[in-house]
């Protein structure tokens, strides 16, 4: 009889270990289908809205260019220094940066911007404007390091610091997409709330090259650290979370039109 209840009870520890695993899968599956959706989304607007853009509309003080030799990240205007360019305002939402693109949709425009936020404030908009966020101390610079693509939040005259990576699980920062509607004068994050616990931030880059300035470049990345979801969500990490880094970059490359024109004329569904 005892040996009988043992075998019982081993064998219910076996079931319900089997049932914590099948569990386990079943949440990763479902944070992978988040991550590849908003990655395959994000990728899509980029495409499909970056071909329009004119060079004539991007503001030269706040548009990156690389250096083929060393890959070093410099502006495209030396007029701005410092502290100067640090907290400069765009001009108004009509001039792009390496951080603001344009969607026609129907007869007007939306902006996306992307910037670095804290973790802790990742997710309130209370108050958040265009303005306010247009002057953003921290902006996502993407760039190749070691074979692969690394991306770090970095003022806006340091743009090749290495102080603030973004994957790691004690970042401080996170990355989000807004979209500004003109008309309705609203900010809208891309990522929400409910998102959060399979992804950690996305955002993206825009630069041209020294070798051809014609050509537009955008990296788009997405990731996810439990370490970091936790942050943004609980105000801190648990001790015991995992540091799970997982990421996807990707680039786009869109010829420059040297044609003089003020907006982009591509339309469509929103796509995020």
């Amino acid at each position: 009889m005892l040996l009988t209840i043992m075998l019982i009870g081993g064998l219910g520890l076996v079931s319900a270990k089997i049932l914590e695993m099948i569990q386990d899968n079943s949440k990763l599956s479902e944070k992978k289908e988040v991550q590849l959706s908003y990655f395959v989304r994000g990728v899509e607007v980029i495409k499909s809205n970056l071909g329009g853009l004119k060079k004539n509309q991007f503001d030269g003080e706040l548009f990156y260019k690389i250096a083929s030799q060393t890959g070093i990240l410099s502006r495209n205007s030396t007029t701005l220094q410092g502290s100067n360019l640090y907290d400069r305002e765009p001009t108004p939402p009509d001039q792009l940066t390496s951080f603001v693109f344009k969607k026609k949709v129907g007869k007007k425009y939306l902006s996306y911007l992307t910037a670095c936020l804290p973790v802790a404030t990742a997710l309130d908009t209370t108050g958040l404007t265009y303005a306010l966020l247009s002057k953003n101390a921290y902006w996502p610079f993407v760039r190749k390091e070691n074979g692969s693509f690394a991306a770090y939040c970095c003022k806006r005259d340091d743009p090749m610091c290495t102080d603030k990576p973004i994957f790691k699980k004690d970042s401080h920062y996170t990355v989000q997409i807004f979209r500004y509607d003109p008309d309705q004068n609203n900010i809208v994050p891309i990522l929400k709330r409910g998102e959060v616990p399979a992804i950690s931030g996305l955002g993206y880059f825009l630069f041209s090259h020294d070798t051809n300035e014609n050509i537009l470049y955008s990296r788009f990345f997405a990731f996810y650290n439990e370490c970091v979801s936790q942050s943004i969500l609980l105000g801190a990490s648990k001790p015991n979370c995992k540091d799970h880094v997982w990421f996807k970059v990707t680039e786009v490359l869109q010829n420059f039109s040297v044609v003089s024109e003020s907006a982009n004329d591509l339309g469509g569904d929103l796509g995020l």
